[in-house]
């Protein structure tokens, strides 16, 4: 209860107050990134699911796990490509291993990796991943 009516001596203990307050609201909400990095530093790496518009956010070369339904497919000379989307958005999934079926859902962890393309001083480069495992849902 305290802390709902804090009664204040001065005007620095209000300051105080809701400096902690607002620090608190901005650290908080950074917390998916914050929690999704400590599951992996705990080897809790298979419940971290990051969500394909939060793999921009990451570091080129970071291992992530994703999930979505597969809506576009591309079969290469040697190796394939597929289209991952969730409810934030899509993503291209580079693979040497069969593609699995339009429509379905898959779960897979990967490789980041973006490509720079700098034109008019803007990087107009892609983000995508190379698939590194399927996993079952």
């Amino acid at each position: 209860m305290l802390l709902l009516k804090p009664r204040f001596r001065t005007i620095n203990g209000k300051i105080l107050y809701l400096t902690i307050i607002y620090s608190t609201a901005i650290a908080l909400s950074g917390c998916q990134a914050l929690i999704e990095d400590s599951l992996v530093a705990l080897g809790k790496e298979e419940l971290a699911i990051t969500a394909i518009e939060r793999v921009q956010n990451r570091k080129d070369g970071r291992t992530v796990y994703v999930r979505g339904k597969v809506i576009h497919r591309s079969p290469f000379l040697g190796s394939a490509a597929y289209q991952l989307q969730d409810e934030t958005g899509s993503l291209w999934i580079f693979t040497d291993n069969p593609l699995p079926t339009q429509g379905t859902e898959v779960f897979i962890k990967g490789k980041i990796k973006q490509e720079t393309l700098p034109i008019a001083e803007r990087d107009l480069g892609e983000f995508y991943l190379i698939e590194l495992q399927q996993l079952t849902n």
